[in-house]
């Protein structure tokens, strides 16, 4: 178990250290762009088997869910999708919505994640993309990628549900 299943204690302890310190930048994007929507900080999600801690060796990802606020936006569901209505006022959200709508575009959403996590000096070297609905970050440092997936904390929508 612990030469070949196990996760080695070492770099299980690195790998959450760098997991929290790549947390603490995101939350400093608001700061460094005043189009970058406010955080949610307490909905942030840490999923996947590595942090049930069922992570079989090796570790090749994190994955994490960065909470959004949604800064009054309502949600629309339909069978095929999902859209996030933003209102005129909400102009760090306005910029992330498709041309001439106010429905917002996950792609813009996670474009402007990888331009900012681009920014940290400490990621210059680091292989940086989207990936579906994620934005990878793979570190030369490091075996494993993270996965950062951007979620809202929306209000109710007009039928208040």
């Amino acid at each position: 178990m612990t030469d070949y299943v196990n996760l080695d204690s070492e770099q299980t302890k690195l790998a959450r250290n760098s997991r929290d310190w790549l947390l603490s930048q995101i939350h400093a994007f608001p700061d460094k762009d005043n189009k970058f929507s406010r955080l949610y900080s307490e909905k942030d999600i840490f999923f996947g088997s590595f942090p049930r801690r069922t992570k079989k060796r090796e570790l090749d990802d994190i994955d994490m869910m960065i909470a959004l606020s949604a800064e009054e936006a309502v949600y629309n569901e339909f069978t095929d999708r999902i859209e996030i209505y933003v209102s005129d006022s909400t102009y760090r959200l306005k910029s992330l919505c498709y041309y001439n709508t106010n429905i917002l575009s996950s792609r813009k959403v996670i474009n402007k994640f990888i331009s900012l996590l681009n920014i940290i000096p400490q990621y210059e070297k680091a292989e940086i993309k989207r990936n579906m609905e994620a934005a990878t970050l793979k570190l030369r440092s490091y075996f494993w990628t993270f996965d950062l997936v951007p979620c809202f904390f929306t209000q109710k929508d007009w039928f208040n549900s």
